[in-house]
């Protein structure tokens, strides 16, 4: 049985699983981008962190998104909180990797 109801925490598992599809996207563009500049060691971690991430997101989005509805608000809070800071980091790192290619 499956008990989808729409709260926080299933609103921040749909960020994650939608977020996780414009993450590795654009970090494989930035990736190719930089192809040329940084050495084989640091693009094979730069592509391995991009895999990892997007599994981790994809898999952290799809339970809560099923398993949110359970949460009683203070954890959905947490959560909220959580998924904010992750989306300020994803947007710091990528306008950091931006500038620096420039």
């Amino acid at each position: 049985m499956i008990n989808v109801s729409f709260n926080l925490a299933s609103l921040c598992g749909l960020v994650y699983f939608v977020g996780s599809f414009i993450y590795i996207v654009s970090a494989l563009i930035l990736i190719f981008r930089r192809a040329r500049n940084v050495s084989d060691s640091s693009l094979i971690r730069y592509v391995i962190q991009a895999i990892v991430s997007t599994i981790f997101f994809l898999i952290i989005g799809t339970i809560l998104l099923f398993s949110g509805w359970r949460f009683d608000p203070i954890m959905q809070l947490g959560q909220f909180l959580q998924t904010a800071l992750v989306i300020y980091i994803i947007i710091k790192d990528m306008l950091m990797t931006l500038n620096r290619s420039r």
